[in-house]
Formats: C-alpha cells, sequence, structure tokens
C-alpha cells in the first residue's frame, strides 16, 4: 500500500511540477478532499441502491406469492359458483331467488375458508359494463336483508345490476379468459383483486368470481424491513467518512512532505548554481582579457586552445543561468523586469547567433519581420531567452538540408513570434507534457543533446509577460510554436 501510495503521488509531483509550490499544495489538496467527497458519496448511493433493491425484491415476493395464492383460491372456488340460475340475477328484485343466497352464501364460505380475503363477489359483463351478481356483504346470514342506518332503506346492500364503477380495464374489455389478478388503492386501503371466469360445462359465461385481499399491512411489513437496511447504510457511512479522513490526513501529510522535498531540492540547486555560475563568470572574463593580449601575445595554439575554453565557459555560465531561472519557477521567484527594448535590434542579434547554429547544422533559417520598429515593452534578457530557445530547437531537431520559417510581427497590439520547422516533431501521446520541467520527447531523447529544461522556461518567461505560448506538432514532420505577448 506504501509503495502503491508514494508512486501515485510521486505521478502527481511530476505531473504538476511545472507548477508553483504554493499552487501545487492547493490543488492537492483539492484533490485530495474532492476524492474523498466522491468516494464517499459513491458509497453512500451504493449502499442505498443495495437497500432499495432489497426492499422492493422483498415486496415484490411477497406480492406475487399473494397473488398467485389468491389466484389459485378464485380459480378453485369458481368451480363451486356453476349454476346457470345465477343467469336469472338481473336486478334489484332478484335477491328473493334462492339462486341469490346460495350465491352469497358460497361467497361467504370463501371469506371464511381463507381469513386473509377481505372481499368476495361476482360480477357479470353487459354491453353497458360490469354489474354485480351478488357480493359477501349482501345478506344478512341469518334472516332477511336488514337496515343498517335506520333509514328505512335497503340500497346500503349491493344488490343484483348494481353498476361496478372501479371495474378493472379487462372487466370492460371482457378479457378473463383466465384468471387473473390486479392492484387498486381506494379511501380504505389497498388490495389485490383475484378474477376468475364462472362458466358452464359447455363454455357459457355466468360471470365473474373476484376476491380481494387488503396488502396495507404486508406492504408496511415490507417497509419494516428496509429499517435495518438504512441502519446499515448509516453506519457504513460513517465507516467511510471515517475512513476518509484517515486517507486525507495521509494524502496531506504527504503532500506538504513531497513539496517540501522539492522545495528544499530546488534550494539546494540554486544555491549550486549561483555558486557555479560566480566562478565560471569570472574565468569567463579572464579568457576575454587573455585573448584581448593584457598579458602579452600568445601563439596562434595557444590562442585558439583559450577560444574552444572560452566557448566552454560561455556554455556553463548559459547553462547556470538556466538552471537558475528553473529553480525560481519551482520556487515561485521568478520575475521578470520590463523595459522599452528596440525589437529590431533584439530581432538582429538572436538572428546573428541563430545563423551561426543553423549552419553548423546545414539548416537554412528564413525570418519574417512586419512592423517590428520602435520598442516594446520587455525584459530583454527573457525575450531573448525566449527566441533563443525556440530557434535553437527549431534547428537541434530539424535534419539537414531543411528550412525553419521564423516570422515576427506586431499587429492589434500583440507581438507575435511563428518559429516553425520541418523535424522530428512531438508524439501525440507526449503533447501535453511538452512544457513540463525535465520533459524530452521519447523521439529524440537518445539522438539529440538537451536537458528539458528549455521549453519549461520559455512557458514562464511568456506567461510572467502577460502573453501566451502555443503549438501544433506532428511526429516526423515538423513543429510550429507560436508565442503572443502585448506589444505595448
Amino acid at each position: 500500500m506504501q509503495v502503491f501510495t508514494e508512486g501515485f503521488y510521486s505521478h502527481f509531483l511530476l505531473y504538476y511540477w511545472e507548477l508553483p509550490n504554493k499552487n501545487s499544495t492547493t490543488h492537492w489538496r483539492q484533490s485530495g478532499f474532492l476524492l474523498g467527497f466522491v468516494a464517499t458519496l459513491l458509497a453512500v448511493v451504493l449502499c442505498g441502491a443495495a437497500a432499495w433493491l432489497v426492499y422492493r425484491h422483498t415486496a415484490d415476493v411477497q406480492l406475487s406469492n399473494l397473488r398467485q395464492r389468491l389466484t389459485a383460491i378464485v380459480s378453485t372456488a369458481a368451480l363451486q359458483f356453476r349454476d346457470p340460475e345465477l343467469l336469472q340475477l338481473q336486478e334489484r328484485e332478484d335477491y328473493h331467488r334462492p339462486a341469490y343466497e346460495r350465491a352469497v352464501r358460497g361467497l361467504l364460505d370463501i371469506r371464511a375458508s381463507n381469513p386473509e380475503v377481505r372481499f368476495a363477489y361476482i360480477l357479470r359483463i353487459t354491453g353497458s359494463g360490469t354489474v354485480f351478481v351478488a357480493d359477501s356483504e349482501s345478506l344478512n346470514p341469518d334472516g332477511p336483508p336488514v337496515d343498517d342506518d335506520g333509514d328505512g332503506d335497503l340500497d346500503d346492500y349491493v344488490w343484483p345490476g348494481y353498476v361496478y364503477e372501479e371495474a378493472p380495464v379487462e372487466a370492460e374489455q371482457g378479457q378473463y379468459q383466465t384468471a387473473t389478478s390486479d392492484i387498486y388503492s381506494d379511501q380504505w386501503g389497498t388490495y389485490i383483486s383475484g378474477y376468475a371466469p364462472i362458466r358452464l360445462s359447455g363454455g357459457t359465461l355466468l360471470g365473474v368470481l373476484a376476491a380481494d385481499i387488503q396488502i396495507d399491512d404486508v406492504l408496511k411489513e415490507s417497509r419494516q424491513t428496509l429499517v435495518p437496511f438504512l441502519a446499515l447504510i448509516g453506519l457504513l457511512t460513517v465507516v467511510i467518512l471515517l475512513l476518509s479522513l484517515l486517507l486525507l490526513t495521509l494524502w496531506r501529510g504527504n503532500v506538504r512532505q513531497l513539496v517540501e522535498l522539492d522545495r528544499q531540492k530546488d534550494e539546494v540547486l540554486n544555491l549550486v548554481s549561483h555558486q557555479l555560475v560566480t566562478p565560471i563568470t569570472v574565468l569567463r572574463y579572464t579568457l576575454e582579457n587573455l585573448l584581448e593580449g593584457i598579458v602579452g601575445d600568445m601563439s596562434a595554439p595557444v590562442r585558439s586552445e583559450l577560444k574552444g575554453m572560452q566557448v566552454q565557459a560561455e556554455n556553463l555560465v548559459e547553462l547556470g543561468e538556466l538552471l537558475i531561472d528553473v529553480t525560481r519557477l519551482g520556487l515561485g521567484r521568478f520575475r521578470i523586469d520590463p523595459k522599452p527594448v528596440n525589437l529590431q535590434e533584439l530581432l538582429a542579434e538572436v538572428k546573428k547567433t541563430s545563423i551561426v547554429r543553423a549552419e553548423q547544422q546545414g539548416v537554412t533559417v528564413v525570418s519574417e519581420w512586419k512592423n517590428v520598429e520602435g520598442t516594446v515593452n520587455l525584459d530583454r534578457r527573457y525575450g531573448r531567452m525566449i527566441l533563443e530557445n525556440l530557434l535553437s530547437n527549431a534547428i537541434k531537431y530539424s535534419p539537414k538540408g531543411s528550412t525553419v520559417r521564423w516570422q515576427t510581427e506586431i499587429a492589434e497590439g500583440k507581438l507575435t513570434i511563428t518559429i516553425q520547422d520541418h523535424g522530428a516533431g512531438i508524439p501525440p501521446q507526449e503533447q501535453t507534457q511538452i512544457f513540463r520541467k525535465g520533459f524530452r520527447a521519447s523521439n529524440v531523447r537518445t539522438k539529440v543533446d538537451g536537458t528539458g529544461f528549455g521549453l519549461f522556461i520559455v512557458k514562464g518567461a511568456v506567461e510572467a509577460h502577460g502573453g501566451h505560448i502555443a503549438f501544433t506538432s506532428e511526429e516526423g514532420k515538423g513543429t510550429t510554436f507560436r508565442v503572443e505577448l502585448p506589444a505595448n
């Protein structure tokens, strides 16, 4: 686990190396909190979904069992009502017929044999709708119909021919070919209704036997099964939160350690760079004095050797300054000092240097400058470094005999620099890392010398001027860099 964690953090460190430490720490901390929040939320949602699925499955299983049982009850009970006299029960006055009493008592027997059955009744499907034939509530088992509310009327009972206003769609469409069931709710509760056709032996449809089971208690019991799952969710949520807090604490501690190590590394690199640049600068000036003849004339071989040493000393000074710039960026101490600069003179200086490098490489540099007269506000050193680095890379990575095109223009308040080469290009999968400190493309890493710091510094210098740098590249066909800087 520790190895994985260190590797994961190291990846983040490399990926965000170009950011100042303060911003990097903030980004990592925010990433850690976001990761913890997302993990917690995801776990809670998954637990809730699992509890809900279990609850729904439990309720569905219970309801399915009840529906099957009710269908079996009405299918079996329908066989005892195959009395042709049921066809005589058409209107209210038919309650005097013996067939009516037999039908009602048969319905009462169904309820007595199956205590969970709340209602039992027989329906007839007519051209004008669905009507009652008999209902288990329609007969006083101990005598004639009674007046329950004392109003002198027996309309409280459901008589033959009474319209069944809540008939299901199957009843209205006459689709009761086999036993079926349905669920409905009214002001008294929620019920499962089972229906089975009543037929004579010849197939004549006498009516439909229906029975209702009230399922409010079943649904209540099903909901009660959700309580322990909700408690489990609460417990898991607390555990996940505690683990998230622990992980975030470890995350912050490791990030602080990595950032501190990176800062210490940059401090050491900064110190070493300064200590190296000073004696190398002294050496360079000494070589210049020797070549100018301050100590007397020298033979041609000695002068040649001194010139070689001078070139190497200048290279070392440039490398030391580059390292200092890298550490300043890493430590968040990168500063520029913009002053009015004669742009045409600066471009000419850079061109003179780049042409020498291009001739050594066998590459042609074609420059196109438009509207570059006058001055612009630039840090002269970093402005020159931006141009020299981009041109140097274009020349260095271009094949012999190719052309590097350098365009510079001031228009609409912007200084635009475009440098195009036809060299190695950058692999597509590596283009997002091109400005990262120390990065070098895999297709040139072992073929051309370099430090991988140049574009890192260029990007920092461009952005410090309030500008923007972008590029397009195709592996094997070349790269085009475009820099935009404020021209005021």
